[in-house]
């Protein structure tokens, strides 16, 4: 007798948790509605455009098709909000500190020293870039632009016919490669 109250039972509770075409449609309506009402997609205007649409007959194509709409209208406003994070990033870039400028200012003059014909002043040139690179060694966004500009000054020291000057270079070589990492190599 308690499989037939089970049976029984059933269907009532079938019967509670079942909805019919028009209640599924109202529902994702009013979701997708409150949704972009809460994201800010759509005015008031729009909203009431959209409650009398609930109440004509649509098909789930319909539904669908403005589904796959919203969708896209979400992404694409993603995506601008994306574009302006990163504007917003650019013209905010921070500045270095106030050591980290200087030695930035020295480098714009060292490079010429490495190219004059006073051999001394050339080895001086290469201690500076040294103890420049090791200083810069924690701020990469500035350290690896220089060592860039600096390269060819370096490379024409190699050329040089004074062995003490290119045994120097060589120090300075490596000592700029381990602090660039994969910079150079």
């Amino acid at each position: 007798m308690s499989g037939l109250a089970a049976d029984k039972e059933k269907p009532s509770i079938q019967a509670e948790h079942s909805l019919d075409h028009q209640a599924v449609i109202s529902c994702v309506t009013d979701y997708m509605k409150d949704k972009m009402t809460v994201h800010g997609y759509f005015t008031d205007a729009d909203a009431s455009d959209l409650s009398c649409k609930r109440h004509q007959e649509r098909t789930l194509e319909d539904i669908e098709a403005d589904m796959l709409h919203l969708q896209n209208e979400v992404k694409e406003k993603g995506d601008t909000e994306e574009m302006m994070e990163e504007e917003e990033e650019e013209p905010g870039k921070k500045e270095p500190p106030k050591h980290v400028q200087i030695v930035l200012e020295v480098f714009k003059r060292v490079r010429n020293l490495m190219l004059c014909k006073e051999p001394n002043l050339r080895v001086m040139a290469l201690d500076v870039v040294c103890q420049g690179c090791q200083d810069l060694c924690d701020h990469e966004r500035e350290l690896l632009p220089q060592l860039h500009q600096l390269w060819p000054s370096l490379v024409s020291v190699f050329r040089q016919e004074e062995k003490f000057i290119i045994v120097k270079a060589l120090k300075t070589l490596l000592i700029l490669s381990k602090l660039s990492g994969d910079f150079m190599r």
